[in-house]
């Protein structure tokens, strides 16, 4: 189980450089050249799940979530439950790796892509953290963007951004 945890913890970042190359007839424009890291091992990946859900989880889940009211009625077979789990530890990891990519690769922006307006804790956490350690990155800026209206920008502009990082 050790090395397990150890193997897949090591596997955090899912990272996608695209990038068109001129001259390609496949390409739609020949500016883009951007870089994802995309968190590979917290969030829905976590793989904290249930199917059924235990009565305990149910209840815990009530209690300290008005949310979960909607759901109380629902039989417990009839339901599962993924747990989105961020670390500050984990957002961090994979802030800074990306930070450290811009600033290596003399790249000018950080976009964090996220969710906060609705996934308010886990995001809201994400964010928070690239607010906090973007200042140790300069000149590198931080750019924040909602990952919905980052899916238009990226068809629009995207040679606009330069390093992109998500969760998963």
């Amino acid at each position: 189980r050790q090395r397990q945890m150890c193997i897949r913890d090591s596997l955090y970042i899912n990272l996608r450089p695209c990038k068109a190359f001129k001259g390609n007839p496949l390409n739609y424009r020949d500016d883009i050249d951007l870089v994802i890291f995309r968190e590979n091992t917290e969030g829905l990946y976590s793989g904290v799940e249930f199917r059924p859900v235990p009565d305990e989880v149910k209840d815990v889940l009530h209690k300290y979530s008005p949310n979960m009211e909607r759901f109380m009625d629902v039989p417990n077979d009839e339901m599962a439950i993924s747990c989105r789990i961020f670390t500050k530890k984990g957002c961090e990891r994979i802030l800074r790796a990306a930070f450290q990519y811009a600033k290596d690769n003399n790249r000018p922006s950080v976009t964090v892509v996220e969710k906060p307006n609705v996934i308010r804790e886990t995001s809201g956490m994400m964010v928070e953290i690239a607010r906090q350690i973007a200042p140790e990155y300069a000149p590198v800026e931080l750019w924040e963007a909602n990952v919905d209206a980052m899916a238009m920008w990226l068809v629009k502009i995207p040679q606009d951004y330069s390093v992109l990082v998500a969760s998963n």
